[in-house]
């Protein structure tokens, strides 16, 4: 990334951080966290898939820490939603936190 012709962006630096977290590599995640959060400080899905990132590696007191940066920092994530349809009744189904 160094080497590219322009300076990376957002997106790019979301694509290393999803890569970091497929791979399960830590140091890697947190330098692109680190990036993607000076350019857009209060983007949830990154604070999100760094916590992934912790929590997949056992870093249990670094998930707690994100979550509370996350709260100083007024960044919620927006709960998950998921649609059914029967019969043409539609209802919708809420995930959030307990």
């Amino acid at each position: 990334m160094k080497q590219m012709p322009f300076d990376p962006y957002e997106i790019i630096w979301s694509s290393l951080l999803a890569a970091s977290a497929l791979h399960g590599n830590v140091d890697l995640g947190e330098y692109s966290a680190n990036h993607l959060l000076q350019l857009n400080p209060k983007d949830s899905g990154t604070y999100v898939a760094l916590s992934n990132i912790y929590a997949a590696a056992g870093r249990w007191n670094d998930v707690d820490l994100v979550r509370k940066i996350m709260k100083a920092q007024g960044v919620r994530k927006n709960p998950g939603q998921s649609f059914l349809t029967v019969n043409r009744l539609s209802r919708t189904f809420l995930a959030a936190e307990g």
